[in-house]
């Protein structure tokens, strides 16, 4: 069971310079968001596509991202690793990065997840509880915060 926590998401962007600087924004924010939580808990699964259009400005999006966190921390081993280009024409790449690792459920707190995209002219940003049947997330007050500073809305 999942249960989004928050959203944002933006209208389509009316044209290609806001289009870019909205991107860049909301690109920096995700990243800055991914790293805390990843200095805060274990990064326990990452699905990524990259997507390179030399046609389009900012010229690099994330077409879907899902990055799932733990809490508290743990050691794991990873379990998989897939790169994978998708499609690459002259000029446009769509490339596929995903990887998981292994960890103890049973000490697990917390279990978020982060999802992005910044494709098709428009930002989709989200936090979603993933404990399921073992409750709601208990994230460190840390985490809280730095959720906060992307999306003021979170509970």
């Amino acid at each position: 069971m999942m249960m989004a926590l928050c959203e944002f998401k933006t209208d389509r962007h009316p044209d290609t310079d806001i289009q870019r600087d909205v991107t860049v924004e909301w690109r920096s924010k995700y990243m800055g968001l991914v790293d805390k939580l990843g200095e805060l808990g274990t990064a326990v699964e990452v699905v990524r596509v990259l997507e390179q259009d030399q046609d389009i400005q900012p010229h690099r999006f994330v077409r879907g991202a899902s990055h799932t966190f733990i809490f508290p921390p743990q050691l794991g081993v990873v379990l998989e690793v897939t790169p994978e280009v998708v499609d690459s024409t002259p000029g446009y790449t769509l490339k596929r990065e995903a990887w998981s690792v292994e960890y103890d459920e049973t000490l697990v707190t917390g279990k978020i997840a982060i999802r992005y995209d910044d494709a098709d002219s428009r930002i989709q940003f989200s936090v979603e509880d993933r404990m399921g049947e073992q409750g709601v997330s208990e994230l460190p007050d840390e985490a809280i915060a730095a959720i906060r500073e992307v999306i003021p809305t979170f509970a």
